[in-house]
């Protein structure tokens, strides 16, 4: 019984660098280094976002902080926007006691028109 070293040996002088051979991939037509699934259209940017329907009515306030944030008023349920560049918000009335004593908030006379 041959041991493995004695096989490596035989492989090497022989000069085989393997008991089997591999055959060599050649290209084809359909090879290609480009992705077969189809591209995905383009994102279009987000318009921007409409200020809230507010129903009961709707006063303004103007937010005192400048990071933006979220609030979803707790009678309404509606979500309201607040950033830096736009800090004046129409709210529903009902949601306006509570956004007010968050301490962020004062109220803004809104412009007629």
């Amino acid at each position: 019984m041959a041991c493995c070293g004695q096989r490596r040996e035989v492989l090497a002088t022989t000069g085989l660098k393997s008991a089997q051979a591999v055959p060599a991939r050649t290209p084809t037509r359909s090879t290609s280094f480009d992705d077969p699934r189809p591209k995905a259209p383009p994102v279009a940017p987000r318009p921007a976002v409409a200020p809230p329907a507010t129903p009961f009515g709707a006063v303004g306030l103007r937010y005192l902080a400048r990071s933006p944030i979220i609030v979803r008023g707790p009678a309404t349920g509606i979500e309201y926007r607040f950033f830096a560049a736009q800090p004046v918000q129409r709210v529903a009335r009902s949601d306006r006691e509570a956004l007010l004593r968050t301490g962020h908030c004062s109220l803004e006379r809104l412009a007629v028109g």
